[in-house]
């Protein structure tokens, strides 16, 4: 079964990465931000789909933290997995 989510908003600024993410078949909003200096999470508001894992989250970290690896910003990714 695959799984996804869309990161909306993605902003960059020199100390910090953060996204909205959207959680699929889902009008509920997600907020994930990272520290760039150790890829930790700071700041977050979970969605009611995340229940007590925070699956929707966790994978929308985990992309930020991608993102940060890469030359360009994207504004929006769509994230799937298995």
């Amino acid at each position: 079964m695959i799984t996804m989510l869309r990161l909306i908003n993605i902003e960059k600024t020199p100390n910090t990465i953060k996204a909205e993410y959207i959680p699929e078949d889902s009008n509920e909003i997600g907020l994930v931000e990272l520290s760039q200096n150790d890829e930790e999470i700071i700041s977050s508001n979970k969605t009611s789909l995340d229940g007590i894992s925070g699956i929707y989250l966790r994978q929308a970290a985990s992309s930020l933290r991608k993102i940060l690896l890469e030359n360009e910003m994207p504004k929006t990714r769509l994230v799937m997995w298995y």
